[in-house]
Order: C-alpha cells, then sequence, then structure tokens
C-alpha cells in the first residue's frame, strides 16, 4: 500500500491464446496483455466486502478499436495502456465458458494455484459478431445492491472511471489490442486469458 492506495505487485501477468474450440493445440493468435490499473478498486472492493461485487471476473468485452482514427488505421493499432478503462468501440460482452486452476505442469486442476485461466466461447454466427476484432478484456465488477444502482446488468452497465467511481460499474481488469480478427462462420473459437500472480 502506498499513499493509502492499493497497488497490484508488478508481477501481476496476463496471457491471452484465441484458437478453434475443436482444435485446442492450433493456436491462431497468443500475446501477453495489460493489466489496467482500474483494477486496482475493485480488488479494493471485493477486500473489502466480497459479496457486493457481482463478480471478480464476469466474462469478456470485444471491441472494434477506433479504425480511421489517430493510431488505429486499417492495418495498425496503438499499443495497449495501463490507463485503459474501457473499449473504445465496443461490439459485445459475454459471460466466462469456463473458470479452472492451472498447474505448474501447464495442466487443469482443481487445487488452489496462483494461475487461473478465464476461457469465453464466441461463435460469430450465434453472437452476431460482424465486423474484425481490434481490442478486448476482462470484466468483472458491478453491485447486487440496490443502494449502489444495482443490480447490474453486466452486459450493458457503464464502465468504472476512477474520476467519477460508482459502484453500479463494470471494470475493465485488462487490455489488448490486436490486428484485424474477422471471426469465421459457425465456428466456436476460444479467447482463454491465464492470469498470474
Amino acid at each position: 500500500m502506498v499513499d493509502g492506495f492499493i497497488n497490484l505487485p508488478a508481477s501481476l501477468k496476463g496471457k491471452v491464446r484465441i484458437y478453434e474450440l475443436d482444435r485446442p493445440t492450433e493456436t491462431l493468435f497468443q500475446r501477453d496483455n495489460v493489466i489496467v490499473q482500474g483494477v486496482s478498486y475493485l480488488f479494493a472492493r471485493l477486500l473489502a466486502n466480497s459479496t457486493d461485487p457481482v463478480a471478480g471476473i464476469w466474462g469478456l468485452a470485444l471491441g472494434s478499436g477506433a479504425v480511421n482514427t489517430a493510431g488505429w488505421s486499417a492495418s495498425s493499432q496503438p499499443d495497449p495502456t495501463a490507463t485503459q478503462t474501457a473499449m473504445v468501440a465496443e461490439i459485445k460482452r459475454k459471460a466466462l465458458s469456463q473458470v479452472r486452476y492451472i498447474g505448474s505442469d501447464g495442466n487443469p486442476t482443481t487445487t488452489l494455484t496462483t494461475k487461473v485461466s478465464f476461457q469465453t466461447v464466441i461463435n460469430a454466427t450465434t453472437d452476431a459478431i460482424t465486423i474484425p476484432i481490434r481490442e478486448m478484456g476482462l470484466i468483472g465488477g458491478g453491485t447486487t445492491l440496490t443502494a449502489n444502482g444495482g443490480p447490474t446488468n453486466m452486459l450493458t452497465g457503464p464502465y468504472f472511471d476512477p474520476a467519477a467511481p460508482v459502484a453500479n460499474a463494470v471494470y475493465l481488469i485488462n487490455y489488448l489490442t490486436l490486428p484485424p480478427l474477422l471471426l469465421p462462420s459457425a465456428i466456436n473459437i476460444a479467447i482463454d486469458w491465464l492470469l498470474s500472480l
């Protein structure tokens, strides 16, 4: 804790891997991602009252980025930064499909570990995703309390803004920009985030 604020350790890491659900050994895309600063506020809420937030990590947010604006050309995108608080141009939010602890051997385990896999399965056809994905991140937070503006609809709730904090908000936990990813029709694609501490 520094100056009264909770600071997450620098060792907190994130990695994302995208693959066809039926072909888990064939990686379509893989990259490290940025754990954003807003997660410190969610972490503080979870420590203070673990029953109030809807979830630590609830699901995945996908976006199209800001094509035709500074830094978002058709073929390149800006690097993600730790100050990102929301998707630039959100396409969809979807709940997690699976959460698993990962052992030191890289395999799922039922034993508590410091590595957790958060997987969401998306499908261009059934999820109506018709444009390329250029940004994504895990989301959590929200509130269950009506006194705080809840219950939060995690699919539509506003993103948390440290400059104007409200409990009825969805927190961006990590953020990734990527080259345009146009999903193939009718194929289940797994987006798997591995977070470790």
